[in-house]
C-alpha cells in the first residue's frame, strides 16, 4: 500500500489508484471558463446531478453505508459544482454570526469604507477621459498601465452602484459586527498577515507597503466561512483588490444562503459549492468596481454533515497500514465536510488531527515560475484559467489552513535551496525535472515541512493559533539571513564615509556574499487556521 499519497478525483466517481492524478493544464483552463459561464449571477443555472436545489428525494445522497462514499483520503477538485461528493449536511441557518476576524488592520471593512471616496474617483476619472479620450493612457497617469478607456470607466461606475445595491441590506449588521468583533475570541479561528521586506534606513522604510494581504473568518455553531486573498503588486490598489474580494465573496455567500432558508428544505454539499462559485463571481464583480488592481482568491465553507452513519471509528485511510488503523481506533470524530473555491495561487491544506498529517486541497502549480500566479480577480474579465472547486472530508478536530504565497512559496525545496536529489529526485537541477514530476514533489515537500512546522514546539498543545504562529515564525526565521544582509547593506551605504576603507571593504564582501544565493522568498505573508468544531 502506498502511505501518504493522496488521490485527486475530478467526480464523485472515484479513481481505482491511491496516487495523485492531474488534468492537463490545458483541460483546467477550458474547463474553468466553462465553470464561469455555468454559473454566473445571471444564469440560474442548476447542478446536473441534481433536479433542482429543493428537490429534496428526487435525488440520493451519499451516506457512510454506500457505495461510492468519498474516502477521508480522497481530495476533488472539480470546475463544477455536479464535481462534488453529493452529501447532506447539518441544517444552515444564518443567525448572528459567533465571530468574525479580519485582516490586516480592518480588513474588508476598509474597502467599504472607500466606496463613497471611490465613487468620487470613478466620477473624476470620467469628466478628465470625456475631455481627453487618452488622458488615462499618457505615460504620466497614475492609471497608465491598466489602459482604461471611457466605456470601461463607465461599466466600472454601473458595477459599483450595483456593489451598493447588494451591500445596503447587510450595512447595519455589518456595522455591529465591526464594532462587536474584539468583544469574543473564537479558539476555533486564528489568523494574522505580516511582511518579511526588508527595512531601508536611506529612505527610512519598508518595501512593499501597505501590506495587499487580507483574510476573512466568520463563526457559526456548526459553520464557518472563511477566505484569503492576495492582492497582486504594491500599493493601495492591490490592497483593496484583495479586501474587496473578500468583502464580495462574504456578502454574497451570506445573502445567497439567507434566499435560500426559505425554499431548500435539505441542504447538501452541491448547493454550498453552487453558492461558493456565484460568491466567487460576486467577489470579481466587487474587485473591477472598487479597483484597477487583481488579486488571487481562496475560501469556502466548513460544515457538519447530517449524516454521521454508525462507525467504530474514524474515517478509513486510504493506503494506510494494519498499523497505522489500529493506531488510530478511537472513539468517532464528527464528520465535517470543506467546501472551498480558488483561483490564482492562495492555497488550502488540511491538517488531520488524529493522523498528524497535512494534505493540500488546492492544486499547486508553479510550472511557470512564482511571478505566474495562475489565474485572478479583477479587470474587465475575471482570469479563470486555474479556477477550481475544492471538497474533502474533515473530522472534527482537523484544522483547515489558508495561506497566501508569502508562506507556501517558502516551503519550497528550491526556494530554501534544496536541490532536486536532496529530496529524493535523480536530478541535480530543478530546471532538468519534467514538470508533473517537479510538482508533486514539491507539494509532498510541502506538506511534510508544514507538518513539521505544526509540531515545532512538541510540548505545545495545538490550536489554531499555535499553527498560525509557527508558521509566522517559520516564514519569518527563513527569509531573516536575506532580510538581514539587505538591510546591513543599506546602513553600509548609509555610513559608507564614515567607515575606514578596509572595514567598508570586508563588510561588503561579507554581505554580497550572502546576497548571492539566499534562502527564502520575501511578501507579503499571510496565514488563516480554521478548526472543525462546534461551538
Amino acid at each position: 500500500m502506498n502511505k501518504g499519497k493522496h488521490r485527486r478525483s475530478r467526480s464523485t466517481q472515484l479513481s481505482g489508484n491511491d496516487s495523485w492524478t492531474e488534468t492537463p493544464q490545458s483541460r483546467i483552463v477550458d474547463v474553468a471558463i466553462g465553470a464561469a459561464k455555468w454559473l454566473s449571477p445571471f444564469s440560474g443555472g442548476v447542478s446536473p446531478q441534481k433536479k433542482s436545489p429543493t428537490s429534496g428525494s428526487s435525488f440520493k445522497y451519499l451516506t457512510p453505508s454506500t457505495p461510492g462514499y468519498p474516502k477521508y483520503s480522497d481530495v476533488f477538485s472539480t470546475s463544477e459544482p455536479a464535481g462534488i461528493p453529493l452529501l447532506q449536511v447539518y441544517p444552515v441557518t444564518m443567525g448572528s454570526s459567533v465571530s468574525i476576524e479580519v485582516g490586516p488592520d480592518d480588513g474588508l471593512f476598509e474597502c467599504l469604507d472607500d466606496i463613497s471616496e471611490r465613487k468620487k474617483v470613478l466620477k473624476g476619472l470620467l469628466k478628465k477621459v470625456q475631455q481627453n479620450p487618452n488622458a488615462l493612457k499618457e505615460d504620466d497617469s497614475p492609471y497608465f498601465k491598466y489602459d482604461l478607456g471611457f466605456d470601461d470607466i463607465k461599466l466600472k461606475n454601473v458595477s459599483l452602484k450595483e456593489v451598493e445595491r447588494k451591500l445596503k441590506p447587510s450595512l447595519t449588521a455589518s456595522a455591529i459586527q465591526r464594532k462587536e468583533r474584539w468583544a469574543y475570541s473564537d479558539p476555533r479561528i486564528s489568523g494574522k498577515t505580516t511582511d518579511t521586506y526588508a527595512f531601508d534606513v536611506i529612505k527610512g522604510e519598508k518595501a512593499g507597503q501597505p501590506n495587499c494581504d487580507s483574510f476573512y473568518a466568520e463563526g457559526f455553531t456548526k459553520m464557518l466561512l472563511f477566505g484569503v486573498a492576495d492582492g497582486i503588486g504594491w500599493g493601495i490598489p492591490s490592497r483593496r483588490a484583495s479586501q474587496a474580494a473578500l468583502l464580495g465573496f462574504q456578502n454574497q455567500l451570506k445573502s445567497s444562503i439567507t434566499k435560500k432558508l426559505q425554499k431548500v428544505q435539505t441542504w447538501d454539499t452541491v448547493i454550498i459549492g453552487e453558492i461558493c462559485l456565484e460568491a466567487l463571481n460576486t467577489g470579481h464583480e466587487f474587485v473591477n468596481s472598487n479597483t484597477e488592481a487583481k488579486t488571487t482568491f481562496a475560501g469556502g465553507v466548513i460544515i457538519e454533515l447530517a449524516n454521521q452513519g454508525r462507525r467504530t471509528r474514524s474515517f478509513d485511510y486510504c493506503g494506510s497500514s494494519d498499523e497505522e488503523e489500529n493506531r488510530i481506533i478511537e472513539a468517532p470524530k464528527k464528520k465535517w465536510a470543506l467546501v472551498a473555491v480558488s483561483v490564482g495561487d492562495t492555497l488550502i491544506y488540511r491538517y488531520s488531527s488524529r493522523r498528524e498529517r497535512v494534505t493540500e486541497l488546492t492544486t499547486s502549480d508553479r510550472t511557470f515560475g512564482v511571478r505566474d500566479a495562475g489565474g485572478s480577480l479583477g479587470g474587465s474579465q475575471p482570469d479563470y484559467r486555474n479556477l477550481s472547486l475544492h471538497f474533502c472530508l474533515l473530522e472534527e478536530g482537523d484544522y483547515v489552513i489558508a495561506v497566501s504565497d508569502g508562506v507556501h512559496d517558502n516551503l519550497d525545496p528550491e526556494i530554501l535551496k534544496q536541490r532536486p536529489i536532496d529530496i529524493g529526485l535523480n536530478e541535480t537541477d530543478w530546471k532538468e525535472v519534467p514538470n508533473d514530476t517537479k510538482n508533486n514533489a514539491k507539494r509532498k515537500f510541502k506538506e511534510e515541512k508544514l507538518n513539521q512546522i505544526i509540531h515545532h514546539y512538541p510540548d505545545v498543545d495545538i490550536s489554531a493559533k499555535t499553527i498560525v504562529n509557527n508558521v509566522i515564525e517559520f516564514i519569518w526565521n527563513t527569509t531573516s539571513d536575506h532580510r538581514n544582509a539587505y538591510e546591513q547593506g543599506a546602513k553600509l551605504q548609509k555610513d559608507w564615509d564614515t567607515l575606514k576603507p578596509a572595514d567598508r571593504e570586508a563588510e561588503q564582501t561579507r554581505i554580497q556574499a550572502a546576497l548571492k544565493d539566499p534562502a527564502g522568498k520575501f511578501d507579503h505573508v499571510t496565514c488563516l487556521c480554521i478548526k472543525a468544531a462546534t461551538i
